[in-house]
């Protein structure tokens, strides 16, 4: 009995020594509840910056150099609810990890509240992660796909994830002020100078709303988020001598807060997909079980859920005024001063590469030479990172125009191919191009492993070949998801595209029909062998096969 009693004193005394030093104690490093045993509204977890050990370990990552890294300083408060950044040299600098345990996606709620001060233009802080497996500290690209906040919050902020395009109010172009919806606050407010904010962030399913100090700022779709889909925390910081604090960072599960939220009912062209079950925002049937000539999908122009979400990836000196968005059609208007513009996405659960054959099918329109194109793959991130366009592959030009001193290319970002530039590409020397009352041509491309070629509807009302490019994997880079993305450039452009289709296969080279090998006869006839060839001949009696040229 003294023995036990002496161990339970030393053990006493330990954690006295603990507490007294302010050593952390890993082992408490865990979740509340799990995500499935907890209500909403539950306390899934309480953020600890101060921890080497559980289901939070934060640390710094993604620094854009050595410099950086070393300049960039950490202030953790004892108890570990609260940390503070101050940023020595210039440059990119990430700080948190993932949470593991919880995850964001389909069928997940989650309600982030935080404490933050920052008035640099250039802080953020994101909550979602994928694994931060870097060594190097400068080569740890994993923020490519993390998704928040981003901006000053005495002033403006925009939807962080490569500054994606919020629904209501972020253009993407600049950021957009979080007080908004209140036309009483203004910059001599209390609650506008204040650099202190309550930030209380919402993630449903694959969206994301953000609220400051109690006022609601905007909401944006995500694609599924892949590989990176733990809720996780992270702060970014970019300016020399900035300076931020978080603390009392609290992740409770649902999202009560939608209920209660009134949102703005401005100009909005978008028109929501509040069913994402809906199956015109899903695949007819998957790459495997589709056969060769099969639809796979329409793809929707304006869908924020599903398996085609399009957005702005890059948009600057677009007319909004003259630019839409529909479900089966999507016009992209310059404002009249030299620029591009991306608007598309990937499409989910289908890739570009060998054995992987598709066509896509769309009509376009276009105004003025060298107008504008339309891309079929994308990078692993659909918020493209700079140098990720230099793989995207399709189409560039003016499809219906052959007055137009540049007709098409066969484009890579937005240049060419080698040896697939306007004065190399037979167009309209091979094609004249079919515009019908409206100002549209029909198009199509096949994408055949990493090959891909252009087809034209001419006046003989066929489909004929405008060129093919031979390429390999090593062309493609990290950029093979399949997608679709429409891009217009120069000044005064519009192009407009409607009835995009998507089918697995070479429509104009059908696989052949593979006959079942053990045919079972009709019980019910001697005759099955004559049922059967009766049976094949009306089969190819109705195969409709399209005509191609080369």
């Amino acid at each position: 009995m003294k023995k036990i009693l002496s161990i339970s004193l030393v053990l006493t005394m330990v954690l006295s020594l603990v507490a007294m030093l302010g050593i952390t104690v890993s082992a408490a490093n865990g979740l509340e509840k799990s995500y499935a045993d907890a209500k909403d509204g539950d306390v899934l977890y309480n953020v600890l910056f101060n921890q080497t050990e559980g289901v939070y370990v934060p640390k710094l990552f993604a620094a854009a150099s050595a410099d950086v890294a070393n300049g960039f300083k950490v202030t953790v408060a004892d108890d570990g609810k609260s940390v503070t950044f101050e940023q020595g040299v210039a440059g990119r600098a990430y700080w948190g990890a993932p949470i593991e345990g919880l995850t964001v996606g389909e069928g997940k709620a989650y309600t982030i509240e935080a404490e933050v001060d920052f008035a640099s233009n250039n802080s953020g802080i994101y909550f979602t992660s994928g694994p931060l497996d870097g060594t190097d500290l400068t080569k740890e690209y994993s923020y490519q796909k993390m998704i928040g906040i981003y901006g000053k919050l005495t002033g403006s902020i925009m939807l962080a994830g490569d500054k994606h395009i919020g629904k209501y109010i972020c253009d993407g172009a600049a950021y957009k002020s979080w007080y908004h919806t209140d036309s009483t606050i203004t910059s001599e407010s209390d609650v506008y100078k204040n650099t202190a904010k309550k930030v209380v962030v919402v993630i449903k399913d694959y969206s994301i709303y953000v609220y400051v100090d109690g006022y609601f700022f905007d909401m944006a779709t995500f694609p599924p988020y892949a590989e990176y889909d733990n809720l996780g925390f992270s702060v970014y910081q970019y300016n020399k001598g900035a300076k931020v604090t978080v603390k009392n960072v609290v992740v409770k599960k649902g999202a009560a807060l939608l209920s209660t939220t009134t949102f703005p009912t401005a100009k909005d062209s978008w028109t929501e997909n509040t069913n994402p079950a809906d199956p015109a925002y899903q695949l007819n049937k998957t790459y495997d079980a589709a056969k060769d000539g099969e639809k796979l999908l329409d793809l929707k122009m304006n869908s924020t859920s599903g398996v085609f979400a399009p957005g702005w990836t890059y948009k600057l000196n677009v007319d909004d005024e003259k630019t839409s968005f529909t479900a089966d059609s999507l016009t992209i208007t310059n404002d009249g001063t030299k620029n591009a513009a991306w608007y598309g996405g990937i499409i989910n659960g289908l890739t570009v590469g060998e054995g992987k054959t598709y066509t896509f099918q769309y009509s376009v329109k276009c105004t003025n030479s060298y107008c504008g194109g339309l891309f079929f793959n994308a990078p692993a991130t659909e918020h493209w990172v700079t140098g990720g366009r230099l793989a995207v592959c399709g189409v560039y030009g003016n499809f219906n125009d052959t007055t137009a001193d540049l007709q098409l290319k066969m484009g890579l970002n937005g240049g060419n191919h080698t040896g697939f530039a306007y004065d190399d590409v037979a167009y309209p020397t091979k094609v004249t191009p079919l515009v019908d009352a409206d100002g549209f041509t029909d198009v199509r491309v096949v994408v055949n492993g990493y090959d891909y070629s252009v087809y034209v509807m001419d006046a003989s009302k066929e489909y004929k070949l405008v060129s093919t490019v031979d390429l390999d994997a090593s062309v493609y880079k990290n950029c093979t998801n399949l997608a679709f993305y429409a891009y217009v450039y120069n000044a005064k452009n519009s192009m407009t595209v409607k009835n995009v289709s998507l089918y697995k296969g070479d429509l104009f080279n059908p696989a052949p029909v593979v006959p079942d090998p053990t045919p079972t006869p009709n019980p019910g006839t001697g005759d099955a062998g004559l049922i059967l060839a009766v049976v094949a001949l009306i089969s190819l009696a109705g195969v409709k096969v399209a005509k191609k040229e080369r």
